[in-house]
C-alpha cells in the first residue's frame, strides 16, 4: 500500500513538473504585447513604474479612470517592474498549482488518487479554454484571467470540502490569512469573482441544508469576499463607464452575440460535460442506496451554472472578448474532473476512452500552438533588433511589422499589438516604452 501511494504521489508530481516546465517555456516565448506596455507606466502621472509606492498611486487613479480591478493590475504593474523572467517562472508555478488544485477537488472523498483524471484536466484546459494565450501566457491577461481562476479555486476549495464532508484541519493563523485574502479574491474580477461567489454561496447554503454547522472562518471569508466584490464594483470607473447601452434592443443584441460566441467556443466542452454528467448520474443511481452520494453531482451543476453566470454578466457590458469565457471553461473542467473521479472505478473504460480522445486532440493542437508561439517569438526578436538599430541611428520614429498569429495559443491571435495610426493605442505606449516620438504599424 505504501508503495502504491508513493507511486501515485510521484505521478502527480510528474504531471505538475511537466505543466510547470511547459508553461514556463511558453511564457518565455510569449513577448510583451498590448496592455503590457501601458501598465509599465503610472496612471497617476504617466511616469515609468519604479516602486511599490508608485503602484499604489497608479492604482488609485486606475480605479477612478479605467476599472476597479486594482488587485489584478497591481500584480501586473509589480511584475512589469521586474525582469520578465520572474513572471515567466511565477506563471509556470501558478499553472502547476492550478492543476494541483483541480486534483484536490476531484480527489475529495475518493478512495484513490486518479492520475488519469488529472491528465484529463490538463488536456482539457489546453484544448477547450478560449484564447488560451491571452488567458494563461500574456502577462496582463494571465493576472486578469488565469490567476483570477487560481485564486477562485483556492477560495472555493474549503467550501467544497465542507460541503462534501471532508473538513480540513486548519490552524488559526491560516484561517485569518484566508479571510483577509478572501477580500482580494472578491475584488479581483467582475466576472470571475462573480462565478466564485455564486459557487461558494451555494456550497455554504448546502452545508446548512445538510444540518452541519458552518465554520466561522468560512462565514467571515464569504462576507469579506462579498465586501471585496462590492468595493470593486463601486469604483468610479465601474459605475460610470464600464456598462453598455441599456435599451432592450441593445441588451438583446448583446445576449444574442454572447450565445453565438459561447456556442462556437464552448459548445464542444459543454457537450462533454453533459455526457459526463449523464454517466455520473446513471452510475450513482445504480449504486446501493447506502453508497449513493449526490453531493459531487450537485457541486458540478453549481460550478457549471456559476460559469454560465459569469458569461451572462457580459450582457450589460460594452464588449465581450472570448477570453471572458475563461471562468465558464475552467469551472466546467473542474466539475467534469470531480464527476470523472467519482465514476472511475465503475466506469473505467468511459474515463479512459474520453481521455484518449482528448489526448489525440491535444497532440495536434499542442504542436500547432507551440509552433505558432515560436513564430511570434521569432518576429518579436526581429522587432527588438529593428528597434535597437533605430535607436542606435538616433531615429525618433519607427514603423513596425504587426505580429500575425494563427492559433488561440498566441496572444497576438486576437490582440492588437500594433495599430496603423501613430497616436493610436497601443502605439503610444510602445513609443513611451522605447522612447520614440511615434510608432506606427504595417502588415
Amino acid at each position: 500500500m505504501k508503495t502504491k501511494i508513493y507511486t501515485e504521489k510521484k505521478s502527480v508530481l510528474f504531471v505538475m513538473l511537466a505543466v510547470f516546465l511547459t508553461m514556463t517555456l511558453l511564457s518565455f516565448l510569449t513577448p510583451m504585447i498590448a496592455d503590457d506596455y501601458n501598465y509599465c507606466f503610472s496612471f497617476a502621472d504617466g511616469q515609468r513604474i519604479s516602486s511599490v509606492g508608485a503602484i499604489v498611486e497608479s492604482m488609485i487613479a486606475h480605479r477612478s479612470a479605467v476599472n476597479g480591478r486594482i488587485v489584478a493590475h497591481s500584480l501586473v504593474q509589480l511584475f512589469l517592474m521586474l525582469p520578465k523572467a520572474v513572471f515567466n517562472v511565477a506563471n509556470g508555478l501558478a499553472a502547476a498549482v492550478f492543476v494541483f488544485l483541480i486534483s484536490l477537488f476531484s480527489d475529495a472523498g475518493s478512495d484513490k488518487k486518479n492520475i488519469l483524471v488529472m491528465l484529463f484536466s490538463v488536456l482539457s484546459l489546453w484544448y477547450f479554454v478560449p484564447q488560451f494565450g491571452e488567458v494563461f501566457l500574456w502577462l496582463d491577461g494571465a493576472f486578469n484571467y488565469g490567476w483570477a481562476m487560481l485564486f477562485s479555486l483556492l477560495f472555493v476549495l474549503p467550501f467544497y470540502l465542507e460541503f462534501t464532508g471532508n473538513r480540513l484541519k486548519i490552524q488559526g493563523w491560516v484561517k485569518i490569512v484566508y479571510a483577509v485574502l478572501a477580500f482580494a479574491a472578491g475584488a479581483y474580477s467582475e466576472s470571475i469573482s462573480l462565478a466564485m461567489l455564486f459557487t461558494a454561496l451555494c456550497l455554504f447554503a448546502g452545508v446548512r441544508v445538510q444540518g452541519a454547522k458552518t465554520p466561522r472562518f468560512l462565514t467571515a471569508a464569504l462576507a469579506a469576499a462579498f465586501l471585496g466584490y462590492i468595493f470593486m464594483m463601486l469604483s468610479p470607473s465601474e459605475l460610470s463607464g464600464r456598462t453598455g447601452e441599456f435599451s432592450v434592443s441593445a441588451v438583446a443584441r448583446n445576449f444574442e452575440y454572447i450565445i453565438q460566441q459561447t456556442l462556437t467556443c464552448l459548445g464542444g466542452l459543454y457537450c462533454v460535460f453533459m455526457l459526463i454528467l449523464g454517466v455520473s448520474i446513471e452510475a450513482e443511481l445504480t449504486k446501493p442506496k447506502s453508497e449513493r452520494d449526490i453531493r459531487p453531482v450537485i457541486f458540478a451543476v453549481i460550478a457549471f451554472l456559476g460559469g454560465l453566470g459569469s458569461i451572462a454578466a457580459f450582457t450589460f457590458a460594452r464588449y465581450f472578448p472570448n477570453r471572458a469565457m475563461c471562468a465558464s471553461a475552467c469551472w466546467t473542467i473542474v466539475a467534469s474532473a470531480v464527476l470523472l473521479s467519482r465514476v472511475f472505478l465503475r466506469r473505467r473504460s468511459f474515463v479512459s476512452g474520453l481521455t484518449a480522445v482528448l489526448t489525440v486532440l491535444f497532440a495536434f493542437s499542442f504542436v500547432l500552438g507551440v509552433l505558432d508561439i515560436a513564430v511570434v517569438h521569432k518576429k518579436s526578436n526581429e522587432r527588438l533588433a529593428q528597434i535597437a538599430a533605430a535607436k542606435a541611428a538616433g531615429e525618433r520614429s519607427i514603423t513596425l511589422e504587426k505580429f500575425v498569429a494563427d492559433t488561440k495559443y498566441s496572444p497576438a491571435y486576437e490582440l492588437t499589438d500594433i495599430a496603423d495610426g501613430e497616436n493610436e493605442w497601443p502605439n503610444d505606449a510602445i513609443a513611451w516604452y522605447f522612447d520614440f516620438d511615434t510608432v506606427s504599424g504595417k502588415r
